[in-house]
């Protein structure tokens, strides 16, 4: 027989992260955090506890499929495994870096990059995925190196070559053909 903890997101998440590890301390199993729509989000949290607990098993209690899309939940475990993974190669220069002198500028990139780069991406992702389907959805993942040539060139002046206009020029065909 094993023990488990049911834990909602309606606490901070220290106060969280200080039952998951009483929980582990007193032997349970497994840790689950709800996935309800009016608390705290789930991916982040399970995060946030992985990285404070060291054997007890996370995971969510129950994902609603109306509410999640099937492929946002198998992309935060993915980004949870791959982050378990590579966290030990990174933590040397993790561990490096002095926190207290990285610039405001810094900080604000940083969140911008977060909020604007993945947040909304992947509303529109999702959004294309539940709209026109899959297979036309992940064409338009090719734009991807496209849609980075035009923000370096636009924002910091990047000049775009002969092989870059003709690799741009290429994906652009390639995304027309599929459409035909």
């Amino acid at each position: 027989m094993s023990l488990e903890l049911l834990m909602l997101g309606n606490v901070p998440v220290p106060q969280m992260v200080d039952r998951a590890k009483l929980a582990e301390r007193s032997g349970y199993d497994a840790v689950w955090v709800a996935d309800e729509r009016f608390y705290r989000e789930v991916y982040a949290s399970l995060a946030v506890l992985a990285l404070n607990t060291e054997r007890i098993r996370l995971g969510t209690c129950v994902t609603d499929p109306y509410a999640r899309h099937p492929a946002l939940t198998v992309t935060g475990y993915s980004m949870a495994i791959g982050t378990a993974f590579y966290l030990p190669f990174a933590w040397r220069w993790i561990d490096a870096v002095s926190w207290r002198h990285v610039s405001t500028s810094a900080w604000t990139a940083l969140i911008f990059s977060a909020l604007l780069a993945l947040c909304f991406a992947y509303v529109i992702w999702y959004t294309a995925l539940q709209r026109i389907g899959n297979t036309r959805t992940a064409v338009y993942s090719n734009m991807v190196p496209v849609a980075g040539l035009l923000v370096a060139w636009l924002g910091y002046g990047e000049p775009i070559g002969a092989m870059k206009g003709v690799g741009a020029a290429l994906v652009l065909i390639g995304v027309v053909l599929t459409r035909l």
